[in-house]
């Protein structure tokens, strides 16, 4: 019988009014205080009485269980690390699956919305593996039906990841680790559990002048899609959007835009990227020795709407900067450049950007290659807040040797200081000749001085002529990068001992740039 509202409260004013005239009779006759918790208590046990777990009103009868009447798990096409497991009950109902292998542990995946149909993607799965899985369906209340068992078997890596040699030493504090890989027949991104095993990848074989575009800058979203930019010798791809299961979700080709895209971009609110672009100016270099007429390479800050597909410029070093200021001028080839003059030769890159990240005050810091330096620019984009290194820094350095040359992946720190990832490519002899290294500077505004506070230098030595990258862990570690032969990947606390190390090697290795800690591929997560 299906008890409404009013029942409820008749039946608990009569509970509350029996436990009141018990009072009132207490020992000696004298009146006795009921406890304001009894009274909730009484409420919310008539309340559970009364409703069902879901809290709508009870209708006497028990709740409906969904039955799971069929499973069928199938390795991905796309991806033979990603198994979908097809469920189908007699009424709508989230679903979820655990799935299990005695060497990988136990993991639950995200629970799918309510259908009777459903298709549940397994992710974070070794290569030629098998493993055990339970599918479960929630019915009212949360109650859960009865199980439904299976098994499936991964496939194998494709040839270019299967070729690649990993090693560790130590333990790793992050759940999985996230890769850019090049060699010579494409790029890939690939993700490690904690013992080495590749568990997800994703092949883009996008080729030009035959060779594969690289991999740079892989951001995650918070609906697990990876945004990330391609490209190669100024000769860019694109930033693209893709699934974990490999399905291109966006994508911004520089023949959509005015600037050519590179390096790095940041995912902002409502679907808005923030991305580094390369630009082109013609200057007058006669009175530094050169041409009347050179063609100069820049970069400009861009913000793509995805929602509008429209891209616009909201930055730009011509406008900051004077190119009287320079380290160097770098000649590189000239590859012609969409919605500029033809020329032949060589064009003069000035500004090199190759980081972007936000600081913990709203602000943009950029790392510039070709002038050794680091920079910040204010929330609003109109002004420069400070030059870190370079020909034009405003910080002094306490000695020659804290110097930095070649910089990667800048990024201020909640405290304030900043840590880079310093090349060391072109490091003078007297002050150490080139190695790499990992450094955090304190800046001081009161005496404009930069002071080392940590450094972490392995040894022996290793030199990442180019690429490579370091990031701050939220557990205050550092995760370092080696774009090295082989590839070396490390975690170091803050006393700077390594607490893991990776090495990956392969015959067809060219090159990867940054290594990033991720908890999740596509919302999965590790059951004990």
């Amino acid at each position: 019988m299906r008890i409404d509202r009013f029942s409820r409260w008749i039946a608990l004013a009569s509970i509350i009014a029996s436990l009141l005239a018990l009072a009132a009779c207490g020992d000696g006759g004298e009146p006795v205080d009921v406890d304001a918790t009894v009274v909730a208590a009484v409420s919310a046990t008539v309340e559970a009485r009364t409703t069902s777990e879901d809290g709508e009103p009870s209708t006497g009868e028990p709740l409906a269980l969904p039955v799971i009447l069929e499973t069928e798990a199938s390795v991905t096409e796309g991806n033979l690390l990603i198994v979908e497991v097809r469920i189908r009950t007699d009424i709508a109902a989230q679903v979820y699956v655990e799935y299990e292998n005695r060497d990988a542990g136990r993991f639950r995946t995200a629970t799918v919305a309510s259908s009777k149909d459903h298709v549940v993607p397994v992710a974070r799965l070794r290569p030629d593996t098998e493993y055990s899985y339970d599918a479960f369906a929630l019915g009212s209340g949360g109650k859960l039906s009865e199980v439904s068992s299976g098994t499936f078997k991964t496939g194998k890596l494709p040839e270019a990841l299967a070729t690649i040699e990993h090693s560790t030493e130590g333990s790793s504090t992050s759940e999985l680790l996230l890769l850019d890989y090049e060699d010579v027949l494409g790029s890939y991104i690939y993700a490690l559990d904690s013992d080495a095993n590749i568990v997800w990848y994703y092949a883009s074989p996008n080729l030009v002048a035959d060779q594969p575009y690289a991999i740079n800058a892989v951001r995650q979203q918070d609906d697990y899609n990876l945004v990330y930019y391609m490209g190669r010798n100024r000769r860019p791809c694109c930033i693209r959007e893709i699934t974990p299961l490999g399905e291109i979700v966006d994508n911004l080709s520089y023949g959509d835009i005015d600037g050519l895209p590179h390096h790095d971009q940041l995912l902002l609110a409502d679907r808005a990227v923030m991305y580094l672009a390369r630009i082109y100016k013609e200057i007058d270099d006669s009175a530094n020795g050169g041409e009347e007429k050179v063609l100069v390479e820049g970069d400009s800050i861009r913000i793509w709407d995805r929602k509008t597909g429209t891209s616009r410029e909201v930055w730009n070093a011509f406008d900051m900067f004077s190119t009287d200021v320079r380290l160097t001028w770098e000649t590189v080839p000239f590859y012609g450049v969409p919605g500029q003059p033809e020329r032949e030769g060589e064009i003069i890159r000035w500004w090199n950007a190759n980081s972007l990240q936000i600081g913990p005050r709203g602000n943009y810091v950029l790392s510039v290659k070709t002038l050794d330096q680091v920079i910040s620019i204010s929330p609003d984009l109109q002004h420069v807040e400070w030059v870190f290194g370079g020909p034009n820094g405003v910080y002094k350095f306490a000695t020659p040797d804290d110097r930095f040359y070649l910089p990667h992946t800048a990024s201020e720190l909640s405290n304030g200081n900043i840590l880079l990832f310093d090349n060391g490519q072109g490091r003078p002899e007297d002050e150490g000749g080139e190695y790499t290294r990992v450094v955090e500077f304190s800046l001081s505004e009161y005496d404009m001085a930069a002071t080392k506070v940590w450094e972490y230098r392995p040894s022996p030595d290793l030199f990442s002529r180019t690429r490579g990258g370091a990031y701050r862990l939220k557990n205050g570690n550092t995760l370092v990068n080696f774009n090295t032969t082989p590839r070396v990947v490390v975690e170091v606390d803050r006393d700077g001992e390594e607490l893991w190390r990776l090495e990956a090697w392969s015959p067809a290795y060219k090159g990867s740039y940054r290594a990033y800690a991720l908890s999740s591929i596509m919302g999965e997560t590790k059951q004990e």
